[in-house]
């Protein structure tokens, strides 16, 4: 008996599947159930797929999992299918729906190959969740500190998981990045943080720092108010 593990990295999820039984390869196939396996029915599910990674392209997860379930309801058999119905499950914030996606996947390639497939799921890092009152007064210090282009908000928010998480799950606070692309430079297509050719605006520390101390000596005076 051979056993292999799979890990499938979820957002704020960790999907382990232990495969044991026999030595397997991965493949896009589940195990034989009714598909409606016409020439129509195929096409139709491509459709709907490529529709639903459209969707998840344009961060329409909605969408995405309208599409998706068209998708696996027309070929129940393909697990590249339900993988993109678990990830719009996830961008959805549909954790119990993904969770069960990714074990249907897990055990229906198991099954395809004679295996079985015992799945266990770890929640992983908590949501990094940013106290509005925090949030309020860091717009607030970088603006003083740095007047109208001190402070910029994200677009959407990041699906990283975080160790600061912890900190902030039990005490209030926030989280927010200093800028630190050199004078002149993309930061766009600079290399992003932590790779070895990253390069930093050294200058730009010292307004790390101050947003620091004022935030600190402020909390200290009047607390969120």
């Amino acid at each position: 008996m051979t056993r292999s593990i799979i890990a499938l990295g979820m957002s704020a999820l960790v999907l382990g599947s232990a495969v044991s039984g026999c030595a397997v390869q991965s493949r896009s196939v589940m195990p034989a159930v009714a598909n409606g396996g016409d020439a129509q029915a195929v096409k139709a599910a491509a459709k709907a797929a490529k529709r639903a990674q459209r969707a998840l392209a344009k961060q329409d997860a909605a969408a995405a999992v309208g599409f998706a379930e068209e998708a696996v309801r027309l070929r129940p058999r393909d697990a590249g299918y339900r993988l993109v119905l678990a990830q719009s499950y996830l961008k959805t914030g549909r954790f119990v729906a993904a969770r069960a996606a990714f074990g249907e996947i897990a055990r229906g390639i198991a099954a395809a190959h004679g295996c079985t497939a015992d799945v266990s799921i770890d929640a992983g890092y908590p949501v990094t969740f940013c106290d509005p009152r925090a949030t309020a007064m860091m717009r607030d210090v970088a603006g003083t500190l740095s007047g109208e282009r001190g402070w910029s908000q994200m677009p959407a928010p990041m699906m990283g998981g975080e160790d600061f998480s912890y900190v902030l799950r039990d005490i209030p606070g926030a989280m927010a990045f200093v800028g630190v692309a050199a004078v002149g430079s993309d930061p766009r297509t600079n290399p992003p943080l932590h790779n070895t050719r990253m390069t930093i605006d050294e200058d730009v520390m010292a307004t790390g720092i101050a947003m620091h101390c004022t935030l600190a000596e402020r909390f200290l005076e009047r607390g969120f108010d």
